[in-house]
């Protein structure tokens, strides 16, 4: 790998103070000199983060030295517009895998690229979801033992998210061992922006926009549907019916808000290291300018919620638990924050 452009921290950091669970927690800007929005995150080792910013940039960051370094990778056919640009990134056995939003004469879709730990760079599947618009691309990554799931939004075609013959509005799932054949893990999604596995529970948990109202989290398993259009709590923007609220066929969501949160990227808190967090899922919130923390069973029933960080006034766009037990944001104005016990 080519890495250039080395950037020093020079600036103060202030730390704030806030309260969960009758706990004191220390929240810190580890940067906010980034160029563009950012918005994937995730481990390479103890020390080191990979995030990618909407633009095409992927940084890697040093938390020990507090040091950026831009990575020099190539997305061919990137279109940075509306909803699309660079997208998520995943981390896994020295490999990287990303999503961004790729346009050629068909059409703006989704597209998955690999950076392999020996150098070679791949665009290893180009999504069938073409449109002409710049929204609902998807699109987050999860690994689950040997396969990795990949969301997609609807491409705002949102019937095409009921047709088993295109990939919008769909969970795929990939074998890493033959990256070009995913088969259709779940449909039935509007907006799928978030995705997170909790290992102690074996559950896969998405996030998803709803229209004006309807957000949801789902327990996603093989060959459901999530009945996007069909069901939804939400409503056409200015109002108007778009489908029922239940149908039989048609899975529930775990949790639906409305009024709408607006989150995107999800995350599960696993550590030891704050246990009154342990198994709490995290939600990145766009508009309403948090990061909200959900309470579940492990039969995945809402217990309690939160609101953390409605301070910062940012739009936060993905919340990763680092490999110490801390808890990282992005956002929209290209900062880097992260959450440690007191």
């Amino acid at each position: 790998m080519k890495y250039f452009f080395l950037f020093i921290l020079s600036f103060n950091l202030h730390a704030k103070e806030f309260v969960s669970e009758g706990k004191t927690f220390k929240f810190n800007w580890l940067d906010d000199e980034f160029s563009e929005p950012l918005w994937g995150i995730d481990n390479l080792s103890k020390d080191v983060l990979v995030i990618t910013g909407k633009r095409g940039s992927v940084w890697k960051f040093d938390l020990t030295k507090k040091i950026k370094t831009k990575m020099n990778i190539r997305f061919p056919n990137l279109f940075v517009g509306g909803q699309g640009g660079l997208l998520d990134v995943k981390a896994h056995n020295k490999d990287l895998y990303f999503s961004y939003s790729y346009e050629d004469k068909k059409g703006r879709t989704t597209a998955f690229r690999k950076l392999s730990s020996t150098g070679k760079e791949e665009t290893f599947y180009i999504s069938n979801a073409y449109s002409n618009n710049r929204h609902h691309f998807g699109s987050r990554f999860e690994i689950i033992d040997n396969d990795l799931y990949a969301t997609i939004g609807d491409r705002g075609e949102r019937y095409k998210a009921q047709n088993q013959n295109v990939d919008n509005g769909k969970i795929l799932k990939f074998s890493l061992n033959k990256l070009n054949k995913p088969e259709t893990f779940s449909l039935g999604h509007r907006n799928p922006q978030g995705i997170a596995y909790n290992t102690e529970w074996k559950s896969l948990i998405n996030g998803e926009f709803g229209p004006q109202g309807g957000d949801e989290i789902n327990h996603i398993k093989a060959k459901l549907n999530y009945g996007w259009p069909i069901i939804t709590y939400g409503e056409e923007y200015g109002g108007g019916k778009i489908g029922k609220k239940t149908k039989k066929g048609l899975e529930q969501p775990i949790k639906y808000w409305t009024p709408s949160l607006s989150f995107s990227g999800i995350g599960f808190y696993t550590s030891d290291k704050v246990p009154e967090w342990k198994n709490n899922l995290f939600l990145a919130c766009l508009r309403t300018q948090k990061l909200h923390r959900v309470i579940l069973s492990p039969k995945l029933k809402v217990i309690k919620e939160e609101s953390l960080l409605v301070d910062l006034r940012e739009r936060i766009r993905m919340v990763r638990e680092g490999l110490n037990g801390e808890l990282f944001i992005i956002t929209d104005s290209g900062k880097l924050g992260v959450i440690t016990r007191k």
